[in-house]
């Protein structure tokens, strides 16, 4: 059994401690990681990137990173996180070289994986359903029929760019996470929808889109 230290012995220990020649400083003893980190996370990630925009849009070169969006089908993973941070290495690198960074964070919101997932939980008690999905408009008639899954298709994808935001702003990685206009773009959008059809538009009016037969 391991006694508790004597009276005797701490007022030896506190002679001993004032005989050492230990460095002092002013900076707590502690890191208070839980008031601490949210403080830095701040500054160096949303405040930081709306700073640069602020000061050197338009004034100073522009590097922007067009980065190919994750499936918004579930959580991210392990490859998420080394292809987020290799990013962000490159865009923190830029800025510190005096380039204002343009970096906006997107979804894919289409895919077979969606679907499968949504057929899925179509099949389950639409309370459960709701249980997994709160976020969700769910349609409470919803059946097995083209239009309820791609509404369920819809909501489900939501539901995994909520989730994957609330990671990708934990992770430190570098973009305007404001929720604002422009600060973020998904396929499923009408708008970037519009987009696509005037980009396709000028590749068939430049001649890069042809029909044809295979070789």
């Amino acid at each position: 059994m391991v006694k508790a230290p004597t009276k005797q012995a701490s007022v030896v220990g506190d002679v001993v401690r004032k005989t050492l020649n230990l460095p002092k400083t002013d900076f707590p003893m502690r890191a208070n990681a839980t008031v601490r980190e949210p403080q830095l996370h701040a500054r160096t990630v949303t405040e930081l990137y709306a700073t640069q925009e602020k000061q050197r849009k338009g004034v100073v070169p522009t590097f922007f990173l067009h980065d190919g969006p994750p499936f918004a089908n579930g959580s991210l993973h392990t490859g998420h996180f080394l292809n987020r941070v290799l990013k962000d290495i490159i865009n923190r690198y830029k800025l510190q070289r005096g380039y204002h960074v343009h970096y906006v964070p997107g979804w894919d919101c289409h895919g077979l994986p969606i679907e499968i997932k949504a057929l899925e939980k179509l099949k389950l008690p639409r309370d459960k359903v709701r249980t997994l999905y709160p976020s969700s408009s769910y349609h409470e008639t919803c059946q097995l029929d083209p239009i309820d899954i791609r509404k369920h298709s819809r909501a489900l994808a939501l539901d995994a760019v909520e989730s994957q935001k609330k990671d990708l702003m934990r992770w430190g990685v570098l973009a305007n996470w404001s929720g604002g206009k422009g600060t973020r773009y998904l396929t499923m959008d009408p708008d970037y929808e519009v987009r696509q059809y005037d980009v396709f538009k000028s590749m068939v009016k430049d001649g890069l889109i042809v029909q044809g037969y295979k070789p």
